[in-house]
């Protein structure tokens, strides 16, 4: 079973002409939005973020604004080096009240189930149970691969379906331990990989090579990478005791 703390961690997000998913990281006392790099490519502190968020707290700013998005002053707290498409940011108010997932992967081995957070094509659920009627992400179930690393870059492969929108979502899997059971965040999607199989009776002849089949497989990023950007720079927004964010300040309204 997915938690609802995690559904309400994650949000449908728009910078520029581009969209995808992100979701809220709490650290240290401080909270944290995370997505993929590529979702948000040259964004700049103190730009905006379009953001539609979930709270109940920010209802009644949907309401008025007919339930668009909203825009947020960001502060870009840092990107992936090279080939890890993560980037980490933070917004002047926190985005969300709930207590946030751990944020590991040890634990995740092969064959298991993980599960994939996202907002596919840019599309918004509604009426949704654990929100209220209140924008929610679309779930998909998928199995882990395998591990897999480039130098530094630590990814994972699974089977399962990605579509444009789900980019810079979380991928969770439940951690059983001491009979225990707790639902952790595992990466950050990336997208899609075509793995396409060939068989060829002269392989230095493409006229005799034959597809068999073509399959895609969703690839993310390990969880890490976006923990060591935030203690390499821990300025997110900070989480005061018993806070209630129930007021939005310096909002705009965002053309979707």
């Amino acid at each position: 079973m997915i938690d609802s703390r995690i559904v309400r961690s994650t949000f449908r997000i728009s910078y520029k002409d581009r969209y995808g998913t992100a979701f809220s990281l709490n650290r240290k006392g401080k909270q944290y939005l995370v997505t993929a790099r590529h979702v948000v490519e040259g964004i700049k502190s103190g730009e905006i973020l379009n953001i539609h968020p979930w709270s109940r707290e920010y209802q009644n700013v949907m309401n008025h604004f007919d339930r668009d998005q909203i825009g947020f002053n960001v502060t870009l707290i840092g990107v992936g080096d090279e080939d890890i498409d993560v980037a980490v940011l933070s917004c002047e108010v926190l985005i969300s009240n709930e207590q946030s997932l751990i944020a590991d992967s040890t634990g995740l081995s092969e064959g298991w189930s993980v599960h994939i957070l996202g907002y596919p094509f840019g599309d918004i659920s509604e009426n949704y149970l654990w929100t209220c009627g209140l924008p929610a992400p679309s779930i998909v179930e998928g199995v882990l691969c395998g591990f897999s690393r480039q130098g530094e870059t630590k990814l994972l492969k699974i089977d399962g379906p990605s579509v444009d929108g789900f980019s810079g979502g979380p991928v969770v899997f439940r951690k059983e331990e001491n009979n225990l059971s707790s639902l952790q965040i595992a990466g950050i999607l990336r997208g899609a990989d075509r793995i396409v199989s060939f068989e060829t009776d002269d392989p230095t002849n493409i006229e005799t090579t034959r597809i068999t089949g073509d399959r895609f497989y969703s690839i993310a990023f390990d969880i890490s990478h976006a923990v060591e950007i935030i203690d390499a720079n821990p300025i997110g927004c900070e989480i005061l005791p018993n806070q209630q964010n129930s007021e939005i300040v310096n909002y705009t309204k965002c053309e979707a």
